[in-house]
């Protein structure tokens, strides 16, 4: 019995001191995880702090944006390098497509002067055409020949005289303008048919052969002052030749009298222009006449005269001949 009272103590003690252990070993078991646990914190904090501070700080938002720039051979900057090309296609195409518009527009430009040229030359051949067809503008000098048929429409003016039927009304009112200005004029001469325009120029040659002149020299000297048959304005019963009360004789001095300054003022205004002007001697082939008068017509006057041309000048300005 009382080795079985002292097994039993012994095993309660036994069992006593193995809860003793059992307790101290969860009290270790605590503590042991408390304490890797504030070290994993401490861990992470200093893994923290350490990453912190190896990163680099963004010094100025030039930096920071620098940053976000492309590496050199990336897709980011292949896609960017098309990106330029693109857009400088773009700008190619553009810069084609306003050239393609500028050549366009020059082209509308050039075929519009164009147009506007040749509209300017068909209206000048067609003024040509019309003056080439206008009696008022039948050109005859020693290079252009009355045809032998040509028949003016002849009317008696101042008793002797005749003139083409058309002039009549515009001579008319001038010698009567002329008159209201004190000046009065005389018709000297008018129209002369063929004969009588050779059997002037005929004596006229002989007046100079009988100078010494050989016939070729004194035939030449005549055409001067008297044209040859079949060029002479006096056939066409469009030319006057107009003196004044006070000065009868057809001589340059009649240029510097009344009747004479008066017809070289406004003889256009009535359609009549001084055919042979002094200086174009070469141009019309005839001496300086201040007293013969041609009939072209108010309009036609009024712009050889204001531009001082001859009627072979005017007609060739406007390709007439």
């Amino acid at each position: 019995m009382k080795q079985n009272a002292a097994f039993g103590s012994l095993f309660k003690n036994i069992m006593i001191v193995m809860e003793v252990l059992l307790c101290v070993t969860a009290l270790l078991l605590l503590v042991f995880r408390h304490s890797v646990a504030g070290f994993e914190t401490e861990a992470t904090k200093e893994t923290q702090i350490t990453e912190e501070a190896e990163e680099p700080a963004v010094e100025s938002a030039e930096e920071y944006l620098q940053e976000d720039e492309p590496l050199a051979g990336s897709d980011t900057e292949a896609d960017t390098e098309a990106d330029i090309e693109a857009e400088t296609e773009t700008d190619a195409v553009t810069e084609t497509e306003t050239e393609t518009d500028t050549d366009i527009r020059t082209s509308q430009e050039t075929l519009q002067e164009q147009s506007m040229e040749e509209q300017e030359e068909l209206l000048r051949m067609k003024k040509a055409e019309e003056m080439k067809a206008d009696w008022r503008l039948f050109l005859t000098n020693k290079n252009h020949y009355i045809p032998t048929d040509y028949e003016p429409e002849l009317v008696a003016f101042t008793g002797r005289h005749r003139v083409d039927e058309r002039i009549t009304e515009d001579l008319q009112e001038m010698i009567d303008a002329a008159k209201e200005d004190g000046v009065r004029l005389q018709i000297v001469s008018a129209y002369r048919d063929f004969n009588r325009q050779k059997r002037l120029y005929e004596k006229k040659v002989r007046a100079y052969k009988r100078k010494g002149m050989t016939f070729e020299e004194a035939s030449m000297e005549a055409a001067k002052t008297v044209a040859a048959p079949g060029t002479s304005e006096h056939q066409l019963g469009l030319a006057l030749d107009i003196v004044g009360s006070s000065h009868s004789a057809l001589t340059e001095s009649f240029a510097d009298t009344k009747a004479g300054i008066w017809l070289a003022s406004h003889s256009y205004e009535y359609g009549f222009i001084l055919r042979y002007p002094k200086g174009k001697e070469e141009i019309t082939g005839i001496i300086f006449e201040p007293w013969h008068f041609r009939y072209v017509g108010k309009d036609y006057a009024k712009e050889i005269t204001e531009q001082g041309l001859t009627l072979e000048e005017y007609l060739k300005e406007n390709g007439v001949n």
